[in-house]
């Protein structure tokens, strides 16, 4: 997935909230932090195979856990 697409996602589920103190940032900026955040722990690989743009690809074992614990919920 392209992370424009996946940051666009976050903002229109309102995940991206700007603190108070940094409402010079923009909603896109820090998708950008947690996505790279997400990067550095391991949780999405960086896929650069996208004509698009960089993108990501879930890790087998945290899909699995997201299904697991989405099935717990309903």
């Amino acid at each position: 997935m392209v992370r424009g697409d996946v940051i666009g996602m976050w903002m229109g589920e309102g995940l991206l909230e700007v603190a108070p103190q940094e409402r010079w940032k923009e909603p896109e900026d820090i998708g950008i932090c947690y996505y790279r955040d997400l990067i550095a722990r391991n949780l999405i690989e960086q896929w650069t195979e996208y004509k698009d743009g960089p993108g990501c690809v879930m890790l087998d074992v945290v899909r699995s856990f997201a299904r697991y614990m989405a099935n717990e919920e309903t």
